[in-house]
């Protein structure tokens, strides 16, 4: 996905800041602004189409589920046998036939008892069909966006698919207690449909990186604009939060200490039993989360919930501290986050 894919556009009563400048005083004093400010913010994805700039409007009477959880951008699954394994009714939204098809195979029993409801649409922005396309040699990366589905030059294909406005997907499913998403840029179509239905306990969304003219992350602040107050960014890599008080050190040090060099008997089932890795499996029952699914969700991730202000320095810092380390160019592709968020 490209940086400039998700774009903010001002409308009547906006506040804008620029890019967000070097040096931390600077960073802050324009947070401080930002969030003095009445702020509205639409976010328009290229190639969405009108539905993106409907105003907002009084939410709708939509029936809430607190045993159900959306799972939209299914994939292989993994992400909805955990959310089984946890009790919950679950809806997954997958647009690859041949991985929907897969989810039915899978999950049969599921299906066939009525826990497990399976979707084969695209998310988009009118209802009808809508050319989508395969990455061939990484299905993560299936996109509407022909750049993503190519990336680092992968070969590709396009399939037409059936589309679905995700207001009506909600209309007709109900509001479920967790919403994840991860559609490869079409996170923010979503999130605007929340504008006019009540709003899921918790939710997550892929990190889509700076909005250029606010100088904020872009997820963050639509999240915020649509009426979550307490945020967690989790690492992809590993499902760690962004915000937790332990140093990188520390965790670096534990695992020596559980499994490497600094191994002593002695102190090793302690160190082991301390690490993230273990610490992340018993606050979830027990359940080890697969690589490349989405992980823990709502208070099963560790550590506390902090506010759009914090979340904003909190997430800067890591980004000041990442590139220089890593050596690569300014790109939130190579800072693999997803943004959780609770309404209270």
């Amino acid at each position: 996905m490209d940086q400039n894919r998700a774009k903010t556009l001002s409308g009547e009563g906006v506040w804008s800041i620029p890019r967000v400048g070097t040096g931390e005083s600077k960073r802050k004093s324009r947070l401080n602004r930002f969030s003095k400010r009445k702020f509205r913010s639409r976010t328009l994805c290229s190639g969405l189409g009108p539905y993106m700039e409907l105003p907002a409007s009084t939410r709708e009477p939509v029936p809430v589920h607190s045993d159900l959880i959306y799972d939209v951008g299914m994939h292989n699954g993994d992400d909805t046998a955990y959310y089984l394994t946890q009790g919950f009714r679950v809806l997954g939204i997958e647009a690859d036939p041949e991985l929907a098809n897969a989810c039915r195979r899978r999950f049969a029993a599921a299906v066939e008892s009525g826990r497990l409801t399976i979707l084969n649409v695209g998310v988009a922005g009118e209802n009808g069909i809508g050319t989508f396309w395969i990455c061939e040699t990484n299905s993560v990366w299936n996109s509407f966006y022909r750049p993503v589905a190519s990336k680092n030059g992968s070969a590709h294909h396009s399939i037409e698919i059936q589309t679905q406005r995700f207001d009506d997907i909600l209309r007709r499913f109900g509001i479920p207690i967790y919403l994840k998403i991860d559609i490869e840029g079409y996170d923010p179509l979503c999130l605007e449909a929340l504008r006019r239905t009540p709003l899921p306990n918790f939710i997550s969304a892929e990190d889509q990186g700076i909005d250029e003219k606010l100088g904020l992350p872009a997820i963050l602040v639509l999240l915020q604009d649509i009426g979550y107050r307490y945020f967690k960014a989790v690492s992809q890599s590993d499902f760690a939060p962004l915000f937790r008080w332990n140093p990188q050190w520390l965790a670096r040090g534990l695992k020596s200490a559980a499994s490497g060099r600094l191994r002593i008997p002695a102190v090793s089932r302690v160190a082991k039993y301390m690490t993230f890795k273990n610490t992340l499996a018993r606050r979830n029952g027990g359940y080890r989360f697969p690589v490349g699914s989405s992980g823990p969700w709502g208070d099963g991730i560790p550590g506390r919930w902090v506010t759009f202000e914090e979340a904003c320095r909190f997430y800067n810092s890591g980004r000041t501290n990442h590139f220089p380390k890593t050596g690569v160019a300014e790109s939130y592709s190579s800072l693999w986050y997803d943004w959780h968020a609770k309404v209270s």
